[in-house]
């Protein structure tokens, strides 16, 4: 097995498998199987009246609703959320958040 298999096996058995690292959340109206870090803001964020939460959500690009540009809104699970950017490399969407106010 070359490499681009292992990194198609690993995508869909290890990184957004429910015992190992992933989790379902409900983004828009799908479940979907992602891993999400939680990031506190600060500083010059709050002084644009930004909310101080924010995350990163990895996925499986086919697995997530249509791409939305920056500034868009994407809701996650009930919660509704800015997009800050989103990326997709290898079959994984990688999708920055922030919380809407």
């Amino acid at each position: 097995m070359g490499f681009k298999e292992q990194v198609e096996a690993d995508r869909h058995a290890v990184f957004v498998n429910l015992e190992e690292f992933g989790e379902v959340h409900r983004i828009d109206r799908k479940e979907v199987r992602a891993v999400t870090d939680r990031r506190e803001r600060s500083g010059r964020d709050l002084d644009m009246g930004l909310s101080g939460d924010g995350m990163r959500i990895f996925a499986r690009s086919e697995d997530m609703p249509p791409r939305r540009a920056p500034g868009m809104l994407i809701s996650v699970d009930g919660t509704t959320y800015v997009v800050e950017s989103w990326a997709e490399e290898m079959g994984i969407a990688e999708v920055s958040v922030i919380r809407a106010q």
